[in-house]
């Protein structure tokens, strides 16, 4: 958390870093210097390409150049997605809201959609290797709802299967192992799957 006078001094030590302002305005050293984004940021999201950001502001989902500030999507992205995801070699982006989409990070094409069921979308995860992508929230019915992980491989966007937690309404944060292998799913519990 960095706030007033320290912004500067911890962009000179952390020269890649990115700062959201207590005026929730979104500050990159990089961006700073060629346009400045003055709408709200919700949300970011980063991936191993140190050129790539994907912002998401009111309005819109962007695609970033970081080093020239240019936005590198033509075509809109639905701000009512807000939560963002980038897979870690920055090519597709993954927006959350009442379902979860899939663009193409580099022209912002929508690509085909997952298929699953979920009342209520909490959290997604890509591997860090990539191969894998987790996508977790509230599914089931009223009577019998169900805390769920869907799992599927990023080469064919093919299911690999599902995951079912410990209930609670707690909502659920995921992350998978380095190469994909393992889930944890974290909620009023800490749980782990092979």
């Amino acid at each position: 958390h960095v706030t007033g006078r320290s912004v500067v001094p911890f962009l000179r030590a952390h020269p890649d870093a990115i700062v959201r302002c207590e005026s929730h305005r979104f500050f990159d050293r990089s961006l700073a210097a060629s346009e400045r984004y003055d709408e709200r940021v919700k949300s970011v999201a980063l991936c191993d390409d140190p050129s790539l950001a994907a912002l998401v502001t009111p309005t819109a989902v962007m695609l970033v150049d970081r080093p020239s500030g240019k936005r590198r999507n033509k075509k809109s992205i639905p701000a009512r997605d807000a939560i963002v995801r980038l897979d870690p070699k920055g090519r597709v982006l993954l927006t959350l809201a009442a379902k979860a989409r899939l663009w193409d990070a580099h022209t912002g094409a929508e690509l085909p959609a997952l298929a699953f069921k979920l009342s209520r979308i909490d959290d997604a995860a890509f591997s860090a290797d990539g191969t894998r992508l987790a996508i977790a929230g509230l599914g089931g019915t009223k009577k019998n709802p169900q805390r769920l992980v869907f799992l599927w491989d990023v080469a064919t966007w093919s299911p690999c299967g599902t995951l079912e937690a410990t209930y609670s309404e707690a909502p659920t944060q995921v992350a998978l192992s380095p190469d994909g292998s393992h889930v944890v799913v974290a909620h009023a519990a800490l749980e782990a799957f092979s």
